[in-house]
C-alpha cells in the first residue's frame, strides 16, 4: 500500500514501526523509562513552529535561491514549450484528462446568485475537526 503523509507525520509512523495504528490515541513507543509516548508528546505547538521560523527562516533566502528558478540549465530551456492562453489539451491522454465541467463554460462566467447556492448546490455532509489548528484534533497537553 502506498500512502501520503507530511513529514512529521513520516517520522511519527517510522518511530512507531508500523502504519498499522492509530497515532492520535495509541503510543508511538516508550521512554527509556518504558512510560509510553504519544504524537502529542512530541509533536511542536504552534508557537514552537513560530519560534524555529523566525530564527531560521529570511526572505532573502526566497528571492536569493528563486531568482532565477525559470532560467534552467540548457537541457531545460531546450524542451518544446506550448504557446497560447490556455492549455492544449490531449485527448488521447489518460493522465492529465479535460475536466469536463469546463465546457461550454463562457471566458467570463456570470457569478453565482445565492438563490442557486440554496437551491441548486449543497454541502453533503460536514465533517471537520473539533481542533483544527492541532494535528488530526490531537490534543497536545501542554
Amino acid at each position: 500500500m502506498n500512502y501520503l503523509a507530511s513529514p512529521p507525520l513520516v517520522v511519527a509512523y517510522a518511530i512507531a514501526g508500523s502504519m498499522d495504528i492509530d497515532i492520535t490515541t495509541e503510543p508511538l513507543g516508550t521512554d527509556p523509562d518504558g512510560n509510553p509516548v504519544y504524537l502529542r508528546d512530541i509533536w511542536p505547538t504552534d508557537q514552537e513552529i513560530e519560534a524555529v521560523i523566525e530564527s531560521a527562516i529570511e526572505s532573502q533566502m526566497f528571492s536569493r535561491d528563486y531568482a532565477d528558478v525559470f532560467a534552467g540549465d540548457e537541457r531545460w530551456t531546450s524542451l518544446p514549450t506550448p504557446t497560447g492562453d490556455t492549455f492544449e489539451w490531449d485527448d488521447s491522454s489518460t493522465y492529465v484528462c479535460k475536466p469536463p465541467y469546463f465546457d461550454g463554460m463562457p471566458r467570463d462566467p456570470q457569478p453565482v446568485h445565492r438563490h442557486h447556492r440554496r437551491t441548486r448546490a449543497r454541502q453533503a455532509r460536514r465533517l471537520g475537526d473539533h481542533r483544527p489548528h492541532q494535528p488530526g484534533g490531537v490534543d497536545q497537553g501542554r
